[in-house]
């Protein structure tokens, strides 16, 4: 057998074997696979029998025949391993390079072409389906990677491409339009170039204090719509640190709104307490809010003085703020969005995302309003009704 051309570690091999008759000492011409030894002085390795001769054990000068000691036996087997230099006139032994081409395989369609100046192209199966420019790869599916960085597109009329043209983001581009921007602040924007709450789109938050907050901005429309198949259920599960604390459940006709309130999660239960008196101290009362330009009067209640009297009805403290960062507002200092990098800002006035007499502050203190949960309420009413029925029927037998 006959293995030629074994370019492992920079060198080829060619390997000779012949089968001896009895006392044969000399190995020369055509081995059992009709190939003729032939080697390079000093190159070569001999076995007889799967055992490495030493080089005194046989003589091999002249490039074509090998010499024994000591006779062989019949059907003793004798290897000899030919070595040569790896190079690149081995491959062109085999290979056609046909001027600019660089044939790969034996029937010519994968090959490696510079027939273009400053390209390479790489053809495969009789396809071109790479090409290397000087600062671009292209694939034959019309995706383009620029080797400076900055986009790869997608499709064969680019105008869908993934691009990195601004520090610490990278965008993906959807029919010419941006659809998906990740920032290295470790915002996410859907459907929209930045995260204020006057730009539709949707904003995840995977960094930071909102790590895992997910806003969605729709104008005129729902921003989320939930469906719930086949069943009657829950639609929303409400978790704190793993335990269920209340759900949103749905009927093709109406909706549940539940807090936790199974028996098994309550202590110091007490049905005796004054509700009227505290009742009388709560303060109903009729506003309309800032917002509403048409000043339509509600009614309702002021948090903080409600907070004294039922305080878990209440959410926040009187008078709180917080400090947010990388704030950008309009030309009367009004809330527009946060977390917006300054560079963002400029670029986005120069996109039109933003008025030209915005303005951006690198902090800005931010109110945090008082909410209430008016249902937690009922008890209270409930029970002062209690108390007020108990007392007109005490009045009535008298």
């Amino acid at each position: 057998m006959t293995r030629s051309r074994d370019f492992a570690q920079g060198a080829t091999r060619t390997e000779f074997i012949y089968t001896a008759t009895a006392g044969q000492t000399s190995f020369s011409g055509n081995d059992t696979n009709s190939v003729s030894l032939a080697y390079t002085v000093g190159q070569i390795d001999v076995y007889l029998n799967g055992s490495r001769l030493a080089p005194a054990d046989y003589t091999a000068t002249n490039g074509t025949a090998v010499v024994l000691g000591v006779g062989a036996e019949a059907s003793d087997t004798l290897q000899i391993n030919a070595f040569g230099t790896f190079n690149v006139a081995n491959v062109v032994a085999t290979r056609d390079l046909e001027g600019n081409e660089f044939v790969l395989d034996d029937d010519g369609d994968t090959t490696i072409t510079a027939d273009t100046d400053d390209q390479i192209d790489i053809k495969i199966a009789g396809a071109d389906d790479f090409q290397f420019t000087a600062n671009k790869f292209l694939c034959q599916t019309g995706s383009n990677i620029d080797m400076n960085g900055t986009e790869l597109i997608l499709d064969a009329d680019a105008d869908t491409s993934i691009t990195a043209d601004t520090d610490d983001q990278v965008d993906l581009k959807i029919g010419g339009s941006d659809k998906v921007q990740f920032f290295g602040n470790g915002q996410i924007l859907f459907g929209k170039t930045t995260n204020d709450f006057g730009t539709a789109g949707g904003c995840f938050n995977d960094g930071g204090s909102k790590n895992g907050a997910l806003e969605l901005i729709c104008n005129g429309e729902a921003s989320l719509a939930l469906n719930r198949l086949s069943s009657d259920g829950a639609i929303i599960v409400f978790h704190k640190d793993g335990s269920s604390g209340g759900s949103i459940t749905t009927t093709a006709s109406s909706t549940t709104y539940a807090t936790s309130s199974d028996y098994r999660l309550k202590e110091n239960v007490d049905y005796t307490f004054d509700a009227t008196t505290r009742l009388k101290q709560l303060k109903p009362c009729r506003f309309n809010f800032i917002v509403d330009e048409s000043n339509t009067l509600v009614d309702g209640f002021i948090a903080h003085e409600v907070s004294s009297i039922v305080p878990e009805a209440i959410i926040g403290t009187k008078d709180a703020t917080r400090t947010a960062t990388n704030v950008v507002t309009d030309s009367s200092d009004n809330y527009i969005g946060e977390n917006v990098l300054e560079e963002d800002w400029i670029e986005g006035k120069a996109d039109g995302v933003y008025a030209n007499n915005t303005k951006w502050v690198a902090t800005k203190t931010m109110p945090k309003y008082q909410q209430i949960d008016q249902a937690k309420l009922v008890p209270l009413l409930v029970k002062t009704i209690q108390e007020l029925e108990a007392r007109i029927k005490t009045l009535e037998d008298a």
